[in-house]
């Protein structure tokens, strides 16, 4: 996920409750010194090579762009793929927290939603769209103000196609900030902010990864199968159109 963060340009910044006015602003100098975002920028699609990253890594993004258009997926070996083809069987191995999630420590994977705090109204992935849910793990950040709670969260599930792995995470209450390069631009889903990208082999499996953005949210889902077919890309950007819409 990192890597594929730095290639759309990507960068959330949470501004925590403890970060004073003067800190923000210096924070902020320095966030636009190195070419991101500051706190409450919204979205923005900026010009190819404005985002700064190594020269190794502005590379690798253009290869994988190269593949992306000629074969339709990145040809390497995706671990999240495998990771998500086998969730069930990790769940089995590692089991559930026993905790709730109501404190910043409390990060671990639940058997559902209403077991976390969140610092929003969760919304989550529409229940006719899951098959079998596999669990639920706080994401993004643990705020104190205005309410107290998490800023998202991550649900691992079993759609009609795929096993799948849906984030969410509310950018109001940190005053998100996002950056997306113009070439990585899309707008599949429901016309907001898109970017989509395949990786993945036959030893593996393929990783089918949306990312969509509004200003409320950014959200990602992330779909593994042992193959790689244009349908089921179609059938992922399709289910984060029903995600968006919930």
């Amino acid at each position: 996920m990192k890597k594929l963060i730095l290639a759309l340009g990507l960068f959330p910044m949470i501004a925590l409750s403890a970060v004073t006015d003067e800190m923000q602003a210096e924070m902020n100098k320095e966030l636009i010194k190195a070419g991101l975002p500051v706190p409450g920028s919204g979205l923005q699609v900026v010009p190819n090579g404005q985002i700064q990253v190594s020269g190794w890594q502005r590379d690798k993004f253009k290869s994988d762009a190269k593949e992306m258009k000629e074969k339709g997926y990145i040809d390497q070996t995706s671990e999240r793929a495998y990771e998500l083809m086998h969730f069930k069987e990790q769940v089995k191995r590692n089991g559930y927290s026993d905790n709730p999630s109501t404190n910043e420590g409390d990060s671990g994977l639940h058997r559902n939603a209403s077991e976390i705090a969140f610092s929003y109204s969760y919304v989550g992935v529409p229940i006719s769209e899951i098959k079998e849910i596999y669990g639920v793990a706080p994401s993004g950040a643990f705020l104190t103000l205005p309410q107290k709670g998490w800023t998202g969260a991550v649900v691992f599930f079993k759609s009609s196609f795929a096993n799948c792995a849906y984030t969410e995470k509310n950018i109001v209450p940190g005053q998100g900030g996002v950056q997306v390069e113009e070439s990585f631009s899309r707008y599949d889903v429901n016309n907001k902010l898109t970017t989509v990208e395949v990786e993945g082999n036959n030893n593996s499996g393929f990783l089918y990864n949306i990312f969509w953005f509004d200003l409320n949210y950014y959200r990602q889902l992330e779909c593994a199968t042992t193959s790689y077919s244009t349908n089921i890309l179609k059938s992922t950007i399709d289910l984060a159109k029903k995600i968006d819409n919930n």
